[in-house]
């Protein structure tokens, strides 16, 4: 067996093939790129990475991590870390909870990152990545017992399967009060880093109650004194009604599908937003921000 010559850190070039001729060197332009292309390779195989263990989510960027480390029910497997954010880190409280910390070059964060996320995604992560485990939210039944305001909003989603539509709905939800997100077991995506990253720390505020069915737990607010608002283009109650209700319910339906039949059945409301007629519909969660700013109050405002 023959050895394996060791590398000499040049980048690599092919033996003329038996037979011909030895070649003319490539021009520099040529071997630099190759060398890039190398270098890329060796990091890529080599490099720094994040391990993601099972039942774990990735979150990067300082106010996502912030916001986490911010939260004692969130659970960290590790903290990655540039060298110039371990001050800031220690400042975020990372050092009070004794969590695993790993410095990392921001360059090969980036990458590693990357490697998790779609092709089109991107990863701005301000030298600062963490892995966690998902929220345990409560069940609807022990939340609903647990409620003693007089005055309480939560959002309804109907199978929105788009993790970033979620976030944001998550990050109206929790300016405008509401409290608590409920929505399917089925038909709707689990925590995710991107999803977290939309949210903007508002996942660690508003609970994403998961039911096996909506229509049931619609009753089940209903039980509890909530008016449930169905918001669809053929509703007829004016959205500025929706302030009225002490305990309110605003049931927002999937892009393109919009409320499914069941779920419109078992609404008290139908509430349209009254746009333009000859502009397009509005983005679900601009939708929902626009129903949670109507469900204000003057004394809230």
């Amino acid at each position: 067996m023959r050895k394996k010559q060791r590398s000499s850190g040049q980048p690599h070039r092919e033996a003329p093939k038996r037979g011909q001729k030895g070649q003319s060197q490539a021009p520099n332009r040529t071997r630099q790129h190759d060398g890039q292309k190398r270098e890329f390779r060796r990091r890529d195989e080599n490099g720094a990475t994040i391990a993601l263990p099972q039942n774990s989510v990735l979150v990067w960027g300082r106010h996502a991590v912030a916001s986490a480390l911010k939260n004692d029910e969130r659970r960290f497997v590790k903290i990655y870390a540039a060298p110039d954010m371990m001050d800031d880190l220690q400042e975020m409280g990372a050092g009070e909870r004794n969590i695993a910390v790993e410095v990392m070059d921001k360059a090969a964060m980036g990458d590693a990152i990357a490697r998790h996320l779609p092709q089109d995604e991107k990863s701005v992560h301000q030298g600062i990545a963490a892995v966690m485990r998902p929220l345990e939210p409560p069940s609807l039944e022990d939340w609903l017992h647990g409620l003693d305001d007089d005055r309480v909003v939560v959002m309804v989603l109907d199978q929105i399967t788009d993790g970033r539509n979620i976030g944001a709905i998550m990050r109206s939800a929790r300016a405008f009060r509401a409290r608590a997100i409920i929505t399917t077991e089925k038909h709707c995506p689990p925590e995710s880093g991107m999803m977290l990253r939309t949210a903007s720390g508002a996942a660690e505020h508003i609970p994403l109650i998961r039911v096996v069915n909506l229509a049931r737990g619609m009753e089940k607010l209903q039980d509890h004194g909530f008016m449930i608002a169905g918001m669809t283009a053929a509703g007829t109650t004016p959205i500025r009604s929706l302030a009225e209700h002490d305990r309110l319910g605003i049931v927002m339906g999937a892009e393109g599908k919009g409320l499914r039949r069941l779920t419109e059945e078992h609404a008290d409301l139908l509430v349209r937003i009254p746009i333009d007629d000859e502009a397009e519909s509005l983005n679900v969660s601009n939708a929902a921000a626009v129903a949670l700013f109507a469900a204000q109050r003057e004394d809230e405002e």
